[in-house]
Parts: C-alpha cells; sequence; structure tokens
C-alpha cells in the first residue's frame, strides 16, 4: 500500500508540474481591456454552469437575471450580495451533490483559499469578499490565474466569424480562432466583415478568401 501511495503521489507530482494547453474556450470578460463589473459569491455561483442545476433543482430562472446584480457595476451601488444570497441558499441545498456544484468548491478552495467542506452561512461572506476583491482588478486576477493553471495556450474562441477582437489583451497565451463555417458556405456577409469591401462575385469571393487564408 505504501507503495501505491508513492507512485499515486508522484504522478500527482509530474501532473501539476505539466503545462497546460486550452484547446477551446469562450473566455471573454476575464480578459477585456476594460470591464465595468465585479464579481461576488452570488453571481461566482449562479454564472456559470451550476445555474442549469439550481433552476432544475426549482431555484426561479429569474434569480439568475443579470439584473440582481446591477449593485456589482463600476462604480458599484450599495452591496445587496446578503439579499442575493437569501434568495440563493435554499436552491443551494438541492445541488451540493451535483458535479458542477463540487468543482466550484474546488475552485473556491484553489484559487481563493477556501477552507470549508461546503459553503454556508457561517462562511459565505468571507469568500464572497475574497471574490470581489480580486475582481476588482479583472486583468491581474486573470493573469495570475493563468499562471497559477501553468497555463501555456488558451484557444479562444470569441471572436466567431469576426476579425479578432481588439478589446482583449494582448497575451501570448491567449490564441484567437476564426471559425470558418460561413467562409465554406460561401456567405458574403461575413467576408465583408474582415475585407470592409463589398464582394459582387464568385471570383472575387475566391481572391478576397484566399487573402484573408494568408492574413489569419
Amino acid at each position: 500500500m505504501e507503495k501505491i501511495k508513492e507512485v499515486k503521489e508522484d504522478i500527482r507530482r509530474r501532473l501539476d508540474g505539466m503545462k497546460v494547453v486550452d484547446n477551446h474556450d469562450h473566455l471573454y470578460s476575464p480578459f477585456l481591456r476594460e470591464n465595468n463589473f465585479e464579481m461576488d459569491l452570488p453571481y461566482f455561483l449562479t454564472q456559470t454552469y451550476l445555474a442549469g442545476d439550481l433552476v432544475a433543482a426549482g431555484m426561479p430562472e429569474s434569480l439568475l437575471s443579470l439584473e440582481n446584480y446591477k449593485y456589482l457595476e463600476k462604480p458599484c451601488g450599495k452591496d445587496q450580495s446578503e439579499q442575493r444570497w437569501e434568495e440563493l441558499r435554499p436552491h443551494l441545498e438541492n445541488v451540493r451533490n451535483a458535479i458542477y456544484y463540487r468543482y466550484l468548491l474546488i475552485a473556491l478552495r484553489d484559487l481563493y483559499g477556501f477552507d470549508g467542506d461546503d459553503v454556508d452561512d457561517s462562511n459565505w461572506k468571507e469568500i464572497s469578499l475574497r471574490i470581489r476583491e480580486k475582481s476588482k482588478d479583472h486583468l491581474k486576477w486573470s493573469l495570475e490565474v493563468l499562471r497559477k493553471m501553468m497555463v501555456h495556450k488558451v484557444i479562444l474562441d470569441i471572436s466567431g466569424t469576426a476579425p479578432p477582437n481588439d478589446k482583449i489583451i494582448k497575451d501570448e497565451r491567449l490564441v484567437h480562432v476564426v471559425r470558418m463555417d460561413d467562409f465554406i458556405t460561401c456567405n458574403l456577409k461575413i467576408v465583408e466583415n474582415f475585407t470592409k469591401e463589398k464582394v459582387h462575385s464568385f471570383d472575387e469571393y475566391v481572391v478576397f478568401l484566399t487573402k484573408l487564408l494568408i492574413q489569419l
């Protein structure tokens, strides 16, 4: 048994030391040059895949609305996190065994120093304040998370069929991709998004498409 434990620990150390390539992500707001929004724990819990589990477990879908989090917009208004927590808490009880909730607990531990077994009335406020504080300088924190995760590259699928978004910061770890679906189906509007020129014939389309492929 001791040997098995040593092997497991060795595997874990090696995995922890590996650089990571995130081969497909839709991250957007964390890497915006300017972001007028902060986060707290209720926002953290309701604006993720956990939202689907919460609604399926009986939570009114209206509680997911961003209108509930207007107080997080800069310049931030009167804190309403306690009210949001009171609304969320009864429904959280129904998803504590859901995989999305368990993964969020891991994130809270690894990224925000949460040391509890569960989020409840006794600890939610402290972890919420930590999340809020980190989000105030969102770019610094987002890049720090990449470093913590040992991310080498992130393939960002955020532009769709449009030129790369210049609102996103430049970082060698962030790689923008462009979807080719509409190019293949000859969607002229998409080509015009890139070229800023009108396409009048198939021959022109082929010429512009060739230029774009070289450019991209």
